[in-house]
């Protein structure tokens, strides 16, 4: 993913290696997503994939899936996320173990999730050349 400042102030072109386009924000009401609604967008995207791919294996039509996700920050220092809260709809599926089943699934299976539960190493790199978009790995 490359992002890239536009021109004026709190303004972030989001593109994909598909070319897919999306906006960035930090400016308060402007169109646009902001960095904590592109995390969470993140984490419910991945769940959202997770319980379609594990419905569709085992034959279960889970009707619509919705996932709900939002963020709090954590009280001390350094500045980040504190807390997640996230919740799963499957309208097709009336059977509450069947639901409580394939929400903790999709919990252990979700790549993203995972990766916040851990911690994880970041590789800060100064450069005068943009990095080139590539498949995430």
């Amino acid at each position: 993913v490359m992002i890239s400042r536009q021109a004026g102030h709190a303004r972030y072109r989001v593109e994909n290696e598909h070319g897919f386009v999306m906006e960035g924000t930090a400016a308060p009401g402007a169109a646009g997503f902001n960095p904590a609604e592109l995390l969470c967008s993140a984490v419910g995207t991945c769940l959202a994939i997770t319980v379609d791919q594990m419905c569709a294996r085992q034959g279960i039509d889970a009707g619509a899936v919705k996932v709900a996700v939002s963020v709090g920050k954590a009280p001390d220092p350094p500045s980040r996320f504190g807390h997640f809260m996230v919740s799963i709809d499957m309208d097709g599926i009336d059977d509450p173990d069947l639901r409580d089943r394939l929400i903790e699934e999709a919990q252990r299976h979700c790549t993203v999730s995972n990766t916040l539960y851990k911690s994880v190493a970041f590789e800060m790199l100064e450069t005068g050349d943009a990095l080139e978009v590539g498949p995430a790995g």
